[in-house]
């Protein structure tokens, strides 16, 4: 994934001394490069990238706890074997983003940490960075650009201190580039399949990869859309995912690994529920089962907020349908729920009580013709169901318990 521009200062001298340099001199001052050096080379990188991110969370915050949980949960299936991987999360609520450097260090921002819905989503992220450093991209790139004579040696000799130093400051100021620049298009995929693969085999919902992506690229001009010129679009990466999710049936791989699941069991942190508008494009929730049209009593509406466009639903006619309750409990505040999920809601407020944890809202619940009405995800997830969007059909998709259908928006 792609970030913002690094302030790497020695960048834009550097790039007038490689264009000196022949292909020879820069292939002999480099060498093999070892795992070895490549751990070394990503504390190095690890350095820089906090120096610019922020610091790291402490490891008692919950939010830390989660990443590093989830995080785990891909290191082990790595066949790197001799890879330190860690996951750790910076604290920066300003910049939406994820990156991996070499030999292990993964990152997340806190504004990242806040933009998932769900563990599955996060899951996502956490797969597909693990991806880059199982498939040794940023290795690959920097032998990529040694055997194209691109002077990645001269580069370590300023950065670091003798033949190795030259190998591991290389892949340091490499890891630094690709912050800048991003991987290659080829390389995102590649990292796309594996995440997902990955995540199926643990029990997440693979279609949360799709809705992911949706929030990292989907236009919104304050999330990574304007730092992915080099990526392949958002959504022909949706589509790429959708098509691996059907062709390699990995909801059935998920089912096997006791999911698909949103949210690990157990897991005491798991606030999320909130699906925010548009979520699984058309095609990624195909897998039958479903009853047709829902005809509520009352209309979806579609209103801006902070965050884009939220699409509300009518609390007790939605409830009604999934079989739940809707209840007043004061002039100002209606619960939510079914079986053993609950949703507290405050008329204008976008704080809600989502099974037990406080939640904030993409927008507040209020009063619409005459009904009450709250963002649909939030609302679905209190009653214990999912929802998600069909842009062919215009329609939104929910489902309880394995039953469900779709409500249109036109």
């Amino acid at each position: 994934m792609q970030t913002q521009s690094l302030k790497f200062g020695s960048a834009l001298l550097l790039a007038g001394l490689v264009a000196n340099v022949s292909a020879p001199a820069a292939h002999a001052q480099f060498g093999k490069i070892s795992e070895q050096q490549e751990i070394e080379a990503g504390r190095q990188s690890a350095a820089q990238a906090i120096k610019e991110y922020g610091r790291p969370l402490s490891p008692n915050d919950p939010r830390q706890q989660r990443v590093a949980r989830i995080g785990a949960m891909f290191a082990a299936q790595s066949t790197r074997r001799n890879i330190p991987y860690s996951y750790t999360v910076l604290q920066n609520d300003k910049v939406l983003n994820a990156f991996a450097a070499p030999g292990g260090p993964i990152f997340v921002t806190t504004k990242l940490i806040s933009t998932a819905a769900n563990d599955a989503e996060l899951a996502y992220v956490l797969g597909h960075e693990t991806g880059h450093i199982e498939r040794k991209h940023i290795v690959n790139a920097v032998a990529k650009q040694q055997k194209l004579g691109l002077g990645v040696g001269i580069l370590g000799a300023i950065l670091g201190r003798g033949k190795a130093g030259n190998i591991i400051g290389g892949l340091a100021n490499a890891a630094a580039q690709v912050r800048l620049r991003g991987f290659s298009r080829d390389q995102e995929n590649d990292s796309d399949d594996y995440g997902v693969r990955a995540m199926a085999r643990l029990g997440f919902d693979p279609r949360a990869a799709v809705s992911m992506l949706g929030k990292l690229g989907g236009g919104d001009t304050g999330g990574l859309a304007r730092y992915l010129a080099t990526h392949p679009s958002p959504d022909s990466r949706q589509q790429r995912v959708t098509s691996l999710i059907q062709s390699q049936n990995l909801l059935n791989v998920a089912q096997n690994a006791g999911g698909p699941q949103l949210n690990m069991s157990g897991n005491s942190a798991a606030i999320y529920g909130q699906t925010n508008f548009p979520s699984y494009p058309d095609g990624a929730a195909s897998n039958g089962g479903f009853e047709g049209e829902i005809r509520l009593d009352a209309p979806l509406r579609v209103v801006n907020s902070a965050e884009g466009q939220t699409i509300l639903a009518p609390v007790a006619s939605l409830a009604r349908y999934a079989g739940g309750r809707a209840v007043a409990e004061s002039r100002t505040s209606v619960l939510v729920s079914r079986g053993g999920s609950s949703l507290r809601l405050e008329l204008d407020s976008d704080v809600a009580v989502l099974n037990g944890r406080r939640v904030r809202l993409s927008t507040p619940a209020r009063i619409i013709d005459g009904r009450f009405y709250a963002p649909l995800g939030t609302v679905t997830a209190g009653l214990g169901g999912q929802a998600s969007y069909d842009n062919a059909r215009g329609a939104v998709r929910v489902e309880f318990d394995g039953r469900g259908g779709f409500i249109s928006l036109r």
